[in-house]
């Protein structure tokens, strides 16, 4: 769940600080809308989301584009910075491939690494790599977090997951897409473990919930248009493959689908992308990840159960309770128990009993869905 932030406390929380976003046209609505929430505090607007390849949006610059196309050789970089804030945008079309790698073992990330890493990458690998797409996918994400783990500071946090494959991953690289996409995101692990500090905060976002009928054309070529049946589940699988492995290299991840999973009524017509208040839900939930996973103070406009299980977790992990059984094992035993603990665990019973009592009803109205359009959404024409 997210909290919701205003012009004034996103500054508050990114300033002095360097963002990166690799991703597709998705990911690139989220750079976008941070952006506008930064410069003007507004929800981008339609036309600017389904903008691409444009000179400069609110002052920020295009480094380098390959011109409007709709290959896998496409490439659009992008950065904003106004001295206290620095954000970019990398384009990219499959989840490790050499531009990501001499983008991260560059001299000037080693020199200037980012303060967070928000990456998402899968229908591309799934659906434009020929027939061992998917098997590369795998390979290629363990690659991508090995080097980041080894060139950025790493920097963990328990309870909350962020990870967001890439639907060109799976579309634009033939029938085996997914295989490749299991392939590349293993090298994508790989390399960052490699080339990102300890205290780089690397945040992977899971695929978006893309339609079974309307796909946009600019995703699933004409002679592929059989996969758009079931993309829907290669997403699935994707995203469980995908959240596994960063989890296992100790990043982060985010997973946008479960979170807007009922939002299928948002989504614009092409199928794939959403409305500009589904892109800021996303920004508010990528903003609320950072200021848990650094320890700052939410806005608390929005009261959720979610939030404060993890701020009562997290202050566990910072106060433990004295009599812990820890404290009566060995040193080595320690570092084991450690070890394994390191995903979230909920002590505090009441805080879940709270949880579990809660209606799926009371949660939908918690963030003002409406339940007709909800079950519309779920079991709809498409479904």
């Amino acid at each position: 769940m997210a909290d919701t932030f205003l012009k004034s406390e996103a500054w508050a929380l990114l300033r002095k600080k360097h963002i990166l976003f690799i991703g597709d046209s998705n990911t690139r609505a989220l750079y976008k809308d941070l952006l506008c929430l930064l410069c003007t505090g507004r929800l981008i607007t339609q036309r600017e989301n389904q903008a691409k390849g444009e000179p400069s949006f609110l002052n920020d610059q295009r480094i380098m584009f390959s011109g409007l196309r709709k290959t896998r050789d496409y490439v659009e970089d992008r950065i904003w910075r106004d001295g206290r804030v620095t954000i970019e945008f990398s384009f990219t079309t499959r989840v490790f491939n050499r531009r990501i790698e001499e983008r991260l073992t560059s001299n000037f990330y080693r020199q200037h690494p980012p303060d967070v890493v928000i990456i998402n990458s899968t229908l591309w690998d799934l659906t434009r790599w020929g027939p061992d797409g998917y098997l590369a996918f795998k390979t290629n994400i363990v690659k991508l977090m090995e080097l980041l783990k080894q060139s950025l500071p790493r920097h963990y946090i328990h309870p909350l997951h962020i990870h967001r494959p890439r639907l060109s991953d799976l579309t634009r690289w033939g029938p085996d897409g997914y295989l490749a996409f299991k392939t590349n995101i293993v090298k994508l692990m790989e390399l960052l473990k490699q080339s990102l500090p300890p205290s780089t905060l690397v945040i992977w976002l899971t695929a978006l919930h893309p339609s079974s009928t309307h796909t946009s054309s600019a995703l699933v070529v004409k002679d592929l248009d059989f996969i758009k049946k079931f993309l829907q589940y290669n997403v699935l699988e994707a995203n469980f493959y995908a959240a596994g492995v960063v989890q296992k290299y100790g990043f982060n991840v985010l997973d946008i689908h479960y979170y807007t999973r009922l939002l299928c009524y948002r989504r614009r017509p092409d199928g794939v992308h959403y409305t500009c208040t589904a892109v800021r839900y996303m920004t508010n939930l990528i903003l609320t990840h950072i200021a848990l996973s650094w320890n700052m103070t939410l806005p608390g406009r929005t009261k959720s159960a979610d939030v404060k299980v993890i701020q009562k977790a997290l202050a566990s992990q910072h106060n433990p309770k004295p009599g812990n059984t820890e404290q009566s094992e060995s040193k080595n035993n320690r570092k084991i128990l450690r070890a394994r603990r390191r995903k979230l665990s909920i002590d505090d019973e009441s805080a879940m009993s709270e949880v579990m009592a809660k209606s799926a009803h009371d949660l939908m109205r918690e963030i003002n869905w409406n339940e007709d359009l909800a079950l519309q959404s779920l079991f709809g024409p498409e479904f």
